[in-house]
This record gives structure tokens, sequence and C-alpha cells, in this order.
């Protein structure tokens, strides 16, 4: 049970990271788009 749980976690520790990266990318082509305008 506790290896299931860890697992989880750590599944979702690595989405949110994975998340935060496309996110912040996301953020970046926006924040260009703005700039050309």
């Amino acid at each position: 049970m506790s290896i299931i749980m860890m697992g989880l976690i750590f599944g979702f520790f690595i989405a949110m990271i994975c998340g935060h990266k496309i996110t912040e990318r996301h953020n970046h082509v926006l924040a260009k788009r703005e700039l050309t305008k």
C-alpha cells in the first residue's frame, strides 16, 4: 500500500513539474506575441 502511495505522490510531483514547464513556455509565447503587436 505504501509503495502505491509513494508512486502516486511521485507521479503527481512529476506531473506538476511538467505542467509548470508547459505553462511557463506558453506564457513566454504569449509574452512574445504581445511584444510583436
